[in-house]
């Protein structure tokens, strides 16, 4: 888990089972290992960046929770899932990446 600014997260997950979901058209970046929520998503984010996150911020341990505004990450064995206020958010493990 890594956290962007004062209002949003973003994380990266490199070592997935599932297949990338479709390129978007307007991608010409990094796709499918990047994930964002802030705290007025309707709906967690994935990702079309040109940097990387890994080994610049620190990672959530399993059984950690970190609160950022009304943003809420848990991390556990079976997955890191955050959501916001609205109940908006992202759920990421090895077998599935939901939005939500």
């Amino acid at each position: 888990m890594f956290f962007d600014d004062d209002a949003s997260v973003r994380c990266n997950i490199a070592d997935k089972t599932t297949p990338l979901p479709p390129r978007p058209q307007d991608c010409e970046l990094d796709w499918g290992n990047d994930f964002s929520l802030d705290e007025t998503s309707r709906r967690g984010v994935l990702m079309c960046v040109g940097d990387t996150i890994v080994g610049d911020y620190p990672e959530l341990a399993y059984g950690e929770t970190f609160e950022r505004g009304n943003i809420s990450c848990v991390s556990e064995r079976s997955g890191v899932t955050c959501t916001n206020g609205r109940g908006a958010g992202f759920a990421l493990s090895r077998a599935q990446q939901l939005l939500f």
